[in-house]
Parts: C-alpha cells; sequence; structure tokens
C-alpha cells in the first residue's frame, strides 16, 4: 500500500531508554555503521537482528567515568577489545565527530614510518631549537625548547619542532604510503599535518583503530561495533576484517617502547603506577587562548581506550584542559575498571631486536655511544643499532686525593687517581685562563708564580677510555708578606 512504501523509505528512529540511559550512545552509534554497512533497508523486513560487541558492565563503567571539574564539557570514550576487533564500549553523543587529531598523529603518521625506513632510530639525536620553515614557525607545547634530543624523548615528550623537522626531511608522500594502508588519505601537504591538522579531521574511533599496527605487531585493524545482522533467520552480515600489515613487528615493538616512556615519566605519566605493558599518547589542540580538543589514548596487548574531550560546537575550552590532564585522569579509571580482576598480555619482542644501554648525557652533548650500565635503554632494528659504541669507565675512575699547596711563589699540585692516561692543568688568574700542564698523568706537578694574586686551578684528568674528569681545586692567595714592625724578630 502507499502507507507502507511512505514508511518504510523513513528513516529508522531509535526509542532510547530515557529513565536507564547508559546504552543510548552505544546504540546511536551501532544505527550509525549499520546505516554505513548495509545498502539496503533491512528495516523493511519484519524480523531483524543485530549482534553487537557490547560489554554491558563495561558500558555502564564507562558512562559513569568523569571527572566533576569538566562536567560542562562534552566527552566521547571507547574501549576496544583488541582481541575480536570489536567497540566494548562507547559514550559520546556523536560516534561520527571528526575533529583535529592534534599530536596522536605523530606515532603513526611520523615516527613509525621513518623506523621502518631506517630513517631514524629511538637514539637518533634532532636539535630541538626555534625554526622558521617558508613562515611556519611551530612551537613545543609551553614554549620551551631542549636543544639536542634524542628521537625517544621527542615522542616521548611530544616536541613539535622536532617532528615537524622529521616530515620536512621525509616528506608526506613517503607517509601516505602507510597511512592509506589504515584508511587515512592525507590530501594536504603542509608541515602542520606532522602535528595533527589533517583535512576532515578524525573520529576517535578512527584514531584508536590506527594504534591498533601497534598492539597487533604492525597489522592494522578496523573496529565495529557491529558484529553479525541476520534478516528473517538469514545472515546478512558478519564482520570478519582481515589484519592488513601497515609496519613490521620490529618498528611497533620500537613505537610501544617510546609510548611505553611516555606514561612513565612523558605526558602521559598519570598512567605511570600501572604495573602491566601500557603504551599511551596524548593530544592538544588549540593555543594559549584556550584548547579545542584534548586527547588520551592509551593501549596494552588486549585493549585500546581513548578519550576526547572539548565542544560539540568548535567553541574553545580553558587552556588548562590538555590532554595530558583530565583526559588522562579519565582513561587512568578506565583502565582501573578494565583491568580491575585482570592483567593484559605482554607486548611480543621481535627477534630482530637490539637492545643497547647508553649514556644519553654523552649521546646528547658529543653525539657519541657510550655504554652505560645505568643509562638509558634503546632498542633498534637489527642492522641499525649503533655499530661502535665505547664502554664508559667513569665508574671505575676514582681520584683518591688531590692536593695543592703554596710556599714562597711555588705551588704543588699532588695527584692519586686510578685508571688515569692523561692530564691537563687549567690556571685561572684574575679570569683568564691558561693551560700550564698537558700531556701524559703526572702524581705532582709544580707552578712557579710571577705575580701577586687569586689563582684558581682546574684538572682535567683523560681515563684510559677517554672519558674526561674535571675537578677544581681551592683557590689560593699569593700575598707580598708584609713587615708590621722592624724588631719583629725580637717577639
Amino acid at each position: 500500500s502507499d502507507v507502507y512504501l511512505e514508511n518504510i523509505s523513513k528513516d529508522v528512529e531509535i526509542c532510547l531508554n530515557k529513565n536507564n540511559n547508559y546504552y543510548n550512545d552505544y546504540i546511536r552509534a551501532v544505527k550509525l555503521e549499520i546505516d554505513d554497512i548495509l545498502s539496503d533497508n533491512p528495516y523493511s523486513i519484519e524480523r531483524v537482528k543485530i549482534y553487537t560487541y557490547l560489554d554491558c558492565l563495561m558500558q555502564k563503567e564507562l558512562v559513569e567515568t568523569d571527572v566533576k571539574e569538566i562536567e560542562n564539557l562534552d566527552k566521547i570514550k571507547i574501549v576496544i577489545n583488541n582481541k575480536n576487533n570489536g567497540v566494548i564500549a562507547f559514550c559520546g553523543k556523536n560516534s561520527n565527530l571528526k575533529r583535529c587529531p592534534a599530536s596522536t598523529v605523530k606515532p603513526w603518521l611520523i615516527y613509525a614510518p621513518m623506523i621502518e625506513e631506517k630513517y631514524i632510530t629511538e637514539s637518533s639525536i634532532i636539535n630541538d631549537s626555534e625554526i622558521n620553515i617558508n613562515g611556519y614557525s611551530p612551537k613545543n607545547y609551553g614554549g620551551k625548547t631542549y636543544g639536542n634530543t634524542t628521537i625517544k624523548d621527542a615522542l616521548k615528550l611530544s616536541l613539535n619542532i622536532p617532528t615537524v623537522k622529521l616530515l620536512d626531511g621525509f616528506q608526506i608522500k613517503n607517509v601516505n604510503k602507510y597511512t592509506q594502508k589504515m584508511g587515512v588519505n592525507i590530501t594536504n601537504e603542509g608541515l602542520s599535518c606532522a602535528l595533527g591538522s589533517i583535512n576532515g579531521g578524525m573520529t576517535l574511533k578512527e584514531i584508536c583503530d590506527t594504534y591498533s599496527v601497534f598492539n597487533n605487531d604492525g597489522n592494522y585493524q578496523k573496529s565495529s561495533f557491529v558484529k553479525k545482522v541476520f534478516v528473517n533467520g538469514n545472515e546478512i552480515y558478519n564482520n570478519s576484517p582481515s589484519k592488513i600489515n601497515v609496519y613490521s613487528s620490529e618498528t611497533a615493538y620500537i613505537i610501544n617502547d617510546m609510548l611505553s616512556e611516555a606514561r612513565i615519566n612523558g605526558t602521559s605519566k598519570k598512567l605511570k603506577d600501572f604495573k602491566f605493558d601500557l603504551c599511551a599518547k596524548t593530544g592538544t589542540n588549540g593555543d594559549n587562548l584556550g584548547n579545542l580538543d584534548a586527547y588520551s589514548i592509551s593501549y596494552t596487548k588486549n585493549h585500546i581506550v581513548g578519550v576526547w574531550i572539548g565542544k560539540e560546537n568548535g567553541e574553545k575550552m580553558s587552556a588548562n584542559v590538555s590532554g595530558g590532564g583530565y583526559p588522562t585522569i579519565i582513561n587512568r579509571e578506565i583502565l582501573n575498571c578494565i583491568y580491575k580482576n585482570s592483567t593484559p598480555e605482554n607486548f611480543n619482542i621481535p627477534n630482530n631486536i637490539v637492545k643497547s644501554t647508553l649514556n644519553k648525557e654523552i649521546l646528547t652533548k658529543n653525539m657519541e655511544y657510550r655504554y652505560d650500565e645505568n643509562g638509558e635503554t634503546f632498542y633498534y632494528i637489527l642492522g641499525t643499532e649503533p655499530k661502535t659504541i665505547k664502554n664508559d669507565t667513569s665508574k671505575d675512575f676514582k681520584c683518591n686525593s688531590t692536593t695543592i699547596n703554596i710556599l714562597g711563589n711555588t705551588v704543588t699540585i699532588k695527584n692519586s687517581c686510578d685508571n688515569c692516561e692523561n692530564l691537563e692543568i687549567l690556571r685561572n688568574f684574575k679570569g683568564t685562563f691558561k693551560t700550564v700542564y698537558n700531556g701524559k698523568y703526572l702524581n705532582e706537578f709544580i707552578d712557579n708564580l710571577d705575580e701577586y694574586g687569586i689563582y684558581e686551578y682546574t684538572l682535567i684528568f683523560t681515563d684510559k677510555m677517554g672519558n674526561n674528569h674535571e675537578y677544581k681545586l681551592s683557590s689560593i692567595n699569593y700575598n707580598k708578606l708584609e713587615i708590621t714592625s722592624k724588631d719583629w724578630w725580637d717577639y
């Protein structure tokens, strides 16, 4: 009949539960996904059954997880089960809301492609100082710069300037061949892409899906709300997405190492107390006048958790709402709910991973690789590890004693130290430094002074491995003897 034909052409209205709204956001998201999955209208048939991945208990806890200080802001929260690619909980008015993903793009858009192509390693050094590239001058969050920094620290601290420098050298065309495998096609070519300025934006679910490459050994998996659809008893849809290889398992493991460090003492450090394998990344889109978007993404081997805070109408929030703040606090509470009675699996360690423990201070200062058992650990794809690593014997070096004395105009310096090869002695007089000795190690050195005044000596010992050890000695005051009485010898 005409009435029937008229009504089946209309969009389906969802009768949401006004008294119990725990599931309403999830149901809306399911409806949007069904509309996208099926070309024909299944609702014209009387018997339709839709099976989802919903975890009712997790959904209830997700809805209840909030922070009172930001209750007036819009929020989207999502939990994805990595074992079946299913969205097990979702909270937010609009699952299709696309926003600037901010710094959440850095791991999979910049660092992973460049590690994959062996362009950089964790211990590569990049200078973090202000730049201007054809009028584009990105700033780090908070405006601070760090000078020479490792790639690991650049990602851990989510530094903008090094990330833009990397893209400038690597080029967006080399990035796109990886991101397109994850359904992200970057059409704008500006360097701001490195900081999340992607045309069209991304949904929180799309952002979380990109992180599946890291907890799936380099393979991308698109998540889904809908598991199966039956019409009149016949299965017309079954979600069985195939894994798409994007990065090697070694690249994924190295990113995991850096993002694990980010949640211990980087931008996601509010998650540092968890005792299992956990990685996290933050993102903030805004300026000193206020922020538009704030993100926290975390993942284990078993789950991906995403949190977005902002205003759907595009208005700015306070600049105090940043990714490492309230979004990470909410993320932490969600993780506590997920793993209150269990712990996730550990990440797989690929065979072709090489580990080195280095002195980071020497690395960033001199760009030399020196072994230090108490230094920082860096991971490499086999073949990209440092080829020459000097042993750092600085802890074996010991200055047993160093004394300085003056008699008349003669200064005597005596040393006793272990493992010394060379010695340099600098003398400072009235602000002028002079090298008074530079050669093989001496136990005793004598210096004759010409002018009265204050003298300062600095000793630089070089051990047998080429490490320098600097000692500053007590000042020496070379004074003319003042005779106060002609009969001084009678007293």
